[in-house]
Formats: C-alpha cells, sequence, structure tokens
C-alpha cells in the first residue's frame, strides 16, 4: 500500500472532519490543493524561489489530452520518450517529499473517440509506462472502462489506480461507479477523484457524495476534486462548486457558492485570492474584504513583488509593470499561498473545535456547510 489514508473523528461540536493522506515520501492533511505545473512556471516567471511544492507536499502533473496528443499516444512511435523528455524536468522541480501525481486529462471529443477496446487499453497502457518511468506510484485517469478492470490492468503495473468520476454522469451510473471504487477498497483506490461540474448541474452527484462521506472514510478512502476552473465564465454566473483552480483533496469541505465574478479584459483582469471567503474575486479596495497591507506580507521577504502586489491591489500599475505579465504570475502564486493558509486555518480550527465561529465569517463555505450538516446534527451551526 502505497497511499492510506486515516480519517480523523467528528468533534460534535462541528460535525466536520480532516484526513491525514500517508505516502511513501510523508504525509500531508486535508484540505489541501495541490500545486500544478502552471503554479511553478508562475513561480519561475517571478523570479523569486516562493516554495509552494516544499509548504504543500503535494503536486499534480496534470496533460490534458486533446484529439491530437490522443492520436501521437494511439499511434506515434516515439511519442512516450518525447513525453518522458517533458515530465522529467517538471517532476525534478518538486519537492522530493511530495505526493506526486500524474493525471492525463480527455477532453470530452477524446473520450468520444476512445471507441474500441483496443484504443482504452493503448491509452491505459501508454501513461502507466509514464508513471512507472517517471518513479510514480499512483495515476489519476478517466474512467474510460469498467473500473474493475481498470483497477486490475493498473495494479498489475505496480500503481494504484485513482480513478475520476464525473460528477455530470447519470446518477445511477455515478452511483455504480462509486460503489465499485468502494468494493475494490483502499488498497488499490485509496482516494476517488471528483470531475468538476456546477453545482445545479451536478446536485444529485454532489448530495450523494456528501451523502456519504462518513461511508467512504470509514473505509480509508478519501475524496479528490480535479478539473476545477480558475475563474467564471460571466459575471452573472453564480453557481460554481469550487472555484480553486487546479485539484485539490478534502474531507467534508464542497464549496458551492461564489460571489465573484470573471470576464474582463483577459491581459490586464488581476485576480487575487481572497482570505474572507476562500474565492478568488478581482480586488476592490475600497471595500471590507482586502486588507492590502496584511495580504502584502505574503511577499514580505522580497520588496519588489511586495511592491508590485500593492500597485495591483491599489490600481497603480503602469504600463511598464505589466512586461512579462508579472501580475498575472504573482496573482496566481498569491491565490495558492493563501489558500494553503486558509486551508491549515480551517483544519486548525475544526481540530480545536472552533470551526464554528471562524465559518461565520466564510459565506461560501456556509452555504453548503449549513445546507449538508443542520440536517445531520439536528442543531443550528451557523
Amino acid at each position: 500500500m502505497v497511499i492510506s489514508i486515516t480519517p480523523h473523528s467528528r468533534d460534535n461540536f462541528n460535525d466536520l472532519s480532516t484526513l491525514t493522506i500517508k505516502h511513501s515520501h510523508g504525509k500531508i492533511e486535508t484540505p489541501n490543493r495541490l500545486v500544478n505545473r502552471y503554479d511553478l512556471n508562475a513561480k519561475n516567471e517571478i523570479g523569486t524561489d516562493t516554495p509552494l511544492t516544499r509548504i504543500s507536499k503535494s503536486f499534480m502533473i496534470q496533460e490534458n489530452i486533446n484529439p491530437e496528443k490522443l492520436h501521437n499516444v494511439l499511434t506515434k512511435n516515439g511519442f512516450l520518450g518525447e513525453s518522458l523528455a517533458k515530465f522529467h524536468p517538471i517532476k525534478n522541480r518538486v519537492d522530493p517529499d511530495s505526493l506526486n501525481l500524474l493525471y492525463p486529462s480527455l477532453t470530452s471529443e477524446s473520450m468520444d473517440s476512445l471507441d474500441t477496446r483496443k484504443k482504452r487499453f493503448d491509452y491505459l497502457r501508454f501513461y502507466c509506462n509514464v508513471a512507472n518511468q517517471l518513479g510514480l506510484e499512483s495515476i489519476v485517469l478517466p474512467t474510460i472502462d469498467n473500473i474493475i478492470e481498470m483497477n486490475a490492468y493498473v495494479a498489475k503495473q505496480g500503481l494504484q489506480l485513482i480513478p475520476v468520476l464525473d460528477l455530470r454522469e447519470e446518477t445511477m451510473n455515478f452511483e455504480k461507479q462509486l460503489e465499485m471504487c468502494r468494493s475494490i477498497g483502499n488498497q488499490n483506490i485509496p482516494l476517488i477523484a471528483l470531475k468538476f461540474a456546477q453545482y445545479p448541474k451536478a446536485n444529485k452527484t454532489y448530495d450523494l457524495i456528501m451523502d456519504n462521506f462518513d461511508a467512504i472514510h470509514e473505509k480509508h478512502q478519501g475524496i479528490m476534486m480535479v478539473d476545477t476552473p480558475r475563474a467564471l465564465y460571466s459575471d452573472s454566473n453564480y453557481n460554481v462548486s469550487a472555484p480553486h483552480y487546479g485539484s485539490f483533496l478534502t474531507a467534508d469541505l464542497v464549496v458551492e457558492g461564489y460571489t465573484g465574478g470573471g470576464g474582463g479584459n483577459t491581459k490586464k483582469s488581476v485576480r487575487l485570492f481572497c482570505k474572507d471567503d476562500l474565492v478568488t474575486p478581482k480586488i476592490q479596495p475600497s471595500g471590507n474584504k482586502f486588507d492590502v497591507q496584511t495580504e502584502k506580507q505574503v511577499f514580505r521577504n522580497d520588496p519588489q513583488l511586495e511592491q508590485l502586489f500593492e500597485k495591483i491591489a491599489t490600481n497603480k500599475l503602469k504600463e511598464e509593470d505589466w512586461k512579462n505579465n508579472r501580475p498575472k504570475y504573482l496573482s496566481r502564486i498569491h491565490e495558492n499561498i493563501r489558500t494553503r493558509s486558509e486551508f491549515k486555518t480551517l483544519h486548525d480550527n475544526i481540530s480545536s473545535n472552533s470551526a464554528n465561529e471562524y465559518l461565520k465569517e466564510k459565506h461560501d463555505m456556509n452555504t453548503v456547510l449549513k445546507k449538508h450538516l443542520e440536517p445531520r446534527s439536528q442543531k443550528k451551526l451557523f
């Protein structure tokens, strides 16, 4: 067993829990957002050694497989070598004590084109080869076949499977897939990944997962969210289940609400993490949610970045400040650090039975936690 899940007991006051995830190089606690290669690239672009993976102890190599890449996977001799040449340098930039995962995410067109058993097998074999060549021990894979058969093949390759279940799947099919994962057990499937969907489009499957948190954890399995978008698609779209870009590991927390907006000029639209509601709204210095002096302390060890951050927050950027898109990269790094900080604070409050007071200030988290926990606890939490 490589990845193992230890659930912590629910406290009587909050009816909330956290998980400890152990792996061959160490352990991490939930909730935890995984760093991705775009975060590492952003760190390189801002020219400072921000210890993202040393803080998170988790990393996801995600490769989006479009039809052209899939065609190469299935037909091109030497494409394995090309893929390894790309992935090895990425993995080498990650803290050695981190949990490393590979996720070859299929676009909908690519998923549709895997229309024969041979194609599906070749896809599985290719990325199991990649994971083994990279020295990984677990792999995140879309559910392209019967999960029991997928797991049997992945296990023969010496890997643990983390299957991705699509929350938009028809409810009965989703429930069958979930039961397969649970019946296989934590030795082979320690984590069950969920492909992001907006809550209004997948409310039944979200409810199914949330109603089964206890049963899943008791079997020492955990939940992970993948393919979550960074920003909203329009200012009027408020129903988003997980606003954080990238993948994250969770125990009870699934965010349903979002009170920010997207859109705007893609070149000069700066989005930074808002610690009050765990989302990434545009900065509004005139409001009460964003304390510039506090937030810029994230970069207190780098005066140049601290100054640049303050310019962003106070809307004083000049044209030369946009050189090399540094504000965009700074935004990603700041969001990542603040997410980590807030998740740590939430974890500590759950452990100390004080999450009730903490969550009063977190309106987006209140939405889902109040709805889900009140019927179970038969008491008003917020």
